[in-house]
């Protein structure tokens, strides 16, 4: 007995040493303490030691409970962060019921906090927390997650999901939710659909990725913690048939719980895959790579109504199939349907013929309807089959094939759909393209969700295949885009054309100023040959009318003094003679050479060899000339001076190169004169050659007179291996007319 009461003593002793080294510590130690942490306390973590009963597990995850707070502890991520070292098996021995004491910290979770273990301790059983009765405004805003609850509801279907187990979805006023029972319940939960039942376990969240709460769900431990409340009544077909008008409207009396029987012919149908909020909440390995299910989402009409329905039910539907459909009423969209439906064909008829009518209708009858406030008339034609025609204005292309073609008629836009792989059959089309098409009208309108102002009704077009699209007219070549490129490259050629032009204006005037000038050269080139000429002509005359007749006579009184003269004066009075006779010579050369040039009317090929002719009597050197080309039509001044030029070459060679040959030669190919003197003189260096400060002037008199002609002179020499001049001129149409102005 002494040992019992020290035995409590002393573990009395340590749990207050353990309260005390918390509260030094500041370790939380109550869940709703972590719940009542702000967001920025539950990332920075804080550090908790919790005790309480595991009231759910799932997979490594489970859930714990101290009063009447619950919270997840999430080992994976604790492993995955560094937190949890230790073995995992220790989670797969925790079973609800199970009393532990956890040592972790905090973080945020999906939804709301969460806790990440580094101890784990089991300490015992224990009984499960009481369920706090169903309480819908708290249940239905998350405010009970994890917690035990009791919650009620309509079995509106099932499926299988392992690991999870399996799901029912359930219709409780004001809203859905889903349970998780085990995979054992599957033969019961299949004669549980319109079912009332109420229901004991965990209340849990599906959330997106901003933690916003999606869908409350329930996961239930055992199969006995359901309950039937109301039995499920009749067969899915055998409730009476009720008309698609009354589905949601006022006279319905069915309202959402009640599975409705209804009948009518497929317009649409399509397969899709069935997708489930706790795909995304619970990531399973398990779960990945799993084939999604097939379900299948299709309109009805009776030939007055429309109705969408999707069910799981993997059947394969197609316009003309009269079906009879068993499911509860969904107001998720703005417009009523069926959903978890059951769906059994009836027979094969003929699709029912589509309504022609316009977007614009559609769109005006829904808008007057919204705006007063009463029903569309003739009706809302959502599901309806309609045909009607539109202004494509872009044809998108999703990477599944789901073709999406936007158009615009009478002012309304809207859209129409070819899903899946029915669009990859279909051809480009063009915007621009008037198209007509027939679809099954699917309406957007206002919903009690969006607390924005009426806005106008949007309208998609569901098409059931490509021959559903038919192109009218093809748009015009020159549609937008096409009509800007042009555009821009009309501006740019006439941009281009303009800088063309002007820079052709500029090169004009740049060519005329040069013409200009040069014609303004060759007139004064001709204007001073002229004058040259006649002074040559004037100064040649005047020396033989002057010095050449005065050293005549000198010359003959000499041969008089030297006849009858003393004779020992005879020696000097001949020297005397030859060198009067000598000087008379070189006047008559210089006189011959004033008046050698071309004479009016005289060609330059005659001229030239006259030149050369009298050049070979006047030296020792050999002098050849060679004419290549015409020069009949050369103009008077431009031979003129092209002569001077040669002269005076042929001059300079005989005076000073010493040369023994001089070779001379004039070619014209087209409007270009070439004329070129080469000797084999004594040469000499540039840098010392004969020009103006040496007292020479004749080269630079042949220079500038190839200038002013528009041509060009070079020369080549070197000291010992002769002298090469070579003169290029072009020929002008204009020529003539300066030859007759000079």
């Amino acid at each position: 007995m002494k040992r019992t009461w020290a035995y409590y003593l002393i573990s009395l002793v340590c749990l207050l040493q353990a309260e005390h080294v918390d509260a030094a510590t500041d370790t939380i130690t109550r869940i709703d303490e972590v719940k009542a942490l702000s967001g920025e306390e539950i990332r920075v973590g804080r550090d908790v030691r919790l005790r309480g009963v595991v009231t759910a597990r799932i997979c490594r995850l489970f859930i714990m409970q101290d009063g009447d707070s619950g919270i997840f502890v999430y080992p994976r991520l604790a492993r995955d962060e560094g937190v949890w070292t230790g073995d995992d098996e220790v989670f797969g021995s925790l079973c609800p019921g199970t009393e532990v004491e956890i040592t972790g910290v905090t973080r945020q979770g999906g939804f709301a906090p969460v806790i990440l273990p580094y101890a784990v301790t089991r300490l015992g059983k224990a009984p499960l927390p009481a369920p706090e009765p169903f309480n819908p405004g708290r249940f239905f805003r998350g405010l009970d997650d994890c917690r035990r609850v009791e919650a009620r509801g309509v079995v509106q279907g099932f499926w299988k999901r392992p690991p999870l187990g399996m799901v029912l979805v359930l219709d409780a006023n004001p809203g859905r939710f889903m349970a998780r029972l085990p995979l054992d319940a599957q033969d019961a939960c299949e004669g549980l659909v319109a079912a009332e039942v109420r229901l004991q376990g965990v209340a849990m969240a599906a959330f997106n990725t901003r933690g916003e709460l999606l869908m409350p769900s329930v996961f239930v431990n055992a199969l006995s913690d359901l309950t039937v409340e109301r039995s499920p009544g009749n067969a899915p077909f055998e409730a009476p048939k009720v008309p698609l008008s009354e589905v949601g409207g006022y006279r319905s009396a069915f309202g959402g719980k009640l599975r409705l029987h209804v009948e009518g012919v497929v317009t649409y149908a399509e397969r899709i895959q069935i997708s489930f909020l706790d795909d995304a909440v619970w990531p399973y390995r398990s779960l990945q790579g799993a084939a999604p299910e097939q379900g299948c989402m299709f309109f009805v009409h009776d030939g007055e109504t429309g109705l969408k329905v999707q069910t799981r039910q993997p059947i394969d539907l197609a316009p003309g199939d009269r079906v009879e459909v068993a499911g509860f009423v969904d107001r998720s969209r703005a417009v009523s349907g069926l959903t978890e439906a059951v769906v059994r064909k009836v027979r094969r008829e003929a699709p029912p013929a589509p309504l022609r009518v316009s977007a614009e209708q559609i769109v005006e009858a829904n808008e007057f309807a919204l705006y007063n406030g009463v029903m569309a008339e003739p009706g809302d034609f959502d599901g309806a089959l309609v045909t009607c025609e539109a202004t494509l204005t872009e044809d998108i292309q999703m990477d599944n094939g789901t073709r999406t073609l936007r158009l615009k008629k009478s002012g309304v836009s809207f859209k129409a759909t070819l899903r899946g792989q029915r669009g990859a059959s279909l051809p480009a089309l063009r915007p621009d393209s008037e198209l007509c098409l027939t679809g099954v009208v699917m309406l957007d309108l206002w919903h009690p969700n969006d607390l924005s102002t009426v806005t106008r009704p949007q309208v998609e077009l569901l098409l059931r295949s490509a021959d559903d699209i038919v192109v009218l007219r093809q748009p015009s070549w020159w549609t937008a885009p096409r009509l800007l490129v042009a555009l821009t490259v009309l501006m740019s050629v006439i941009f281009a054309g303009a800088v063309w032009v002007w820079l052709l204006h500029r090169r004009v005037r740049e060519t005329t100023g040069r013409l200009a000038q040069e014609m303004h050269g060759r007139r004064e080139a001709a204007l001073e040959f002229a004058v040259t000429l006649r002074e040559r002509n004037r100064l040649a005359a005047n020396l033989h009318d002057t010095l050449l007749q005065t050293l005549g006579g000198i010359g003959f009184q000499l041969v008089a003094c030297q006849k009858g003269g003393d004779t020992a004066a005879r020696p000097q009075l001949d020297v005397a003679r030859r060198m009067v006779s000598h000087a008379s010579e070189e006047l008559r050369n210089t006189v011959w050479t004033l008046r050698s040039l071309q004479a009016h009317g005289q060609r330059f090929g005659p001229a030239l060899e006259a030149i050369v002719e009298r050049a070979r009597g006047t030296g020792d050197a050999a002098v050849t000339c060679r004419i290549e080309g015409e020069f009949e039509d050369v103009s008077e001044f431009v031979g003129g001076n092209l002569l001077l030029i040669i002269q005076e070459a042929l001059l300079n060679a005989q005076k000073h190169a010493a040369c023994g040959y001089i070779q001379v030669t004039v070619r014209r190919e087209g409007e270009r004169v070439d004329v070129e003197v080469r000797d084999d003189g004594r040469g000499f260096d540039d840098e010392n050659g004969r020009g103006a400060r040496a007292g020479h002037f004749g080269l630079d008199v042949m220079r500038e007179r190839a200038e002013r002609l528009g041509g060009r002179l070079a020369i080549e020499s070197r000291p010992g291996v002769g002298t090469i001049l070579r003169v290029t001129v072009l020929l002008r149409e204009y020529d003539a007319d300066m030859g007759e102005t000079g």
